[in-house]
């Protein structure tokens, strides 16, 4: 048997809403029974009733019922059963809706981390009406600093059925530390938060040790090794966007330091460089 998935249409606590499913036979078989894994999807009287013996490309029409006892999305399967105890699963999916205005709020939690002092960081808290009549805002509770928000809505205000607004909170730390806030509606539907999380550090500073590398003298047809030390002694992981060895003449770098590669807070990386002169005279290199 093959048939797709079947969605209803959001429904109201206390209403109902109905599809007709369709099972096509791929080969000849005998549809014994039919069975929803919820109530809340009730199954009709299918056509041809059964046991329906079916050729190949006959159909089965399934009515079924959706009738919700809460809100949210809501999910079943639908197992028809042939003679020879060959079971196939068919999905049923919906969403329940309560017949009064009812607030619900996403994500839970917003949280900026591994911020730069300075930095300014913005997400969205989305409200949302996921009940069956308008809601009204009773009251707004907006973060301190350094959060900020923009984009509120006003004390009285309504929000239609399934219609939503999305406030942009935004993180501007001025200070190292940790700071935990929250932005919230009062509604007639609800009281409703979403918790807000940021850490501030200080900006990444890179120091090279030593930034003029000497080999003194090194006979030609010989070579010697120096190395130099980059370390991150600020706040914040610094990323390296251009990381280049010695091009030409008698230096050669025998370590890799690759592009892209982050260097944490407090962590050192040591490069390493040969000199190896082919002629007499000063040589020098980047």
């Amino acid at each position: 048997l093959t048939g797709s998935e079947t969605t209803f249409p959001t429904t109201t606590d206390g209403e109902s809403s109905e599809r007709t499913v369709m099972l096509t036979a791929t080969e000849p078989l005998t549809l014994s029974t039919l069975a929803s894994s919820s109530s809340q999807f009730k199954l009709g009287t299918p056509s041809p009733s059964l046991p329906a013996t079916l050729a190949t490309g006959q159909t089965v029409q399934v009515p079924i019922t959706f009738s919700p006892t809460g809100s949210g999305p809501i999910g079943a399967t639908l197992t028809a059963t042939t003679s020879t105890g060959t079971k196939v699963p068919f999905g049923l999916s919906g969403i329940g809706q309560a017949a009064g205005p009812k607030l619900e709020a996403t994500p839970p939690l917003v949280t900026f981390g591994g911020t730069i002092i300075g930095e300014h960081e913005s997400a969205g808290a989305t409200f949302r009406n996921v009940g069956g009549a308008p809601l009204t805002i009773n009251g707004v509770h907006l973060p301190s600093a350094p959060f900020a928000a923009s984009g509120a809505p006003t004390v009285g205000s309504t929000i239609e059925p399934g219609h939503s607004i999305t406030i942009t909170v935004t993180f501007e730390p001025t200070a190292t530390g940790t700071f935990n806030d929250e932005i919230g509606l009062e509604t007639t539907g609800g009281n409703e938060a979403i918790g807000l999380s940021g850490s501030a550090s200080l900006p990444g500073t890179l120091q090279i040790t030593n930034e003029t590398v000497e080999y003194g003298q090194v006979q030609v047809g010989s070579s010697e090794l120096e190395s130099f030390t980059i370390k991150n002694t600020g706040g914040s992981a610094v990323p390296l966007t251009k990381s280049k060895p010695p091009t030409g003449g008698a230096f050669t770098a025998t370590t890799t330091l690759s592009e892209g590669t982050t260097i944490e807070p407090g962590e050192s990386v040591t490069e390493t460089v040969k000199f190896a002169p082919t002629s007499a005279g000063p040589a020098s290199g980047v």
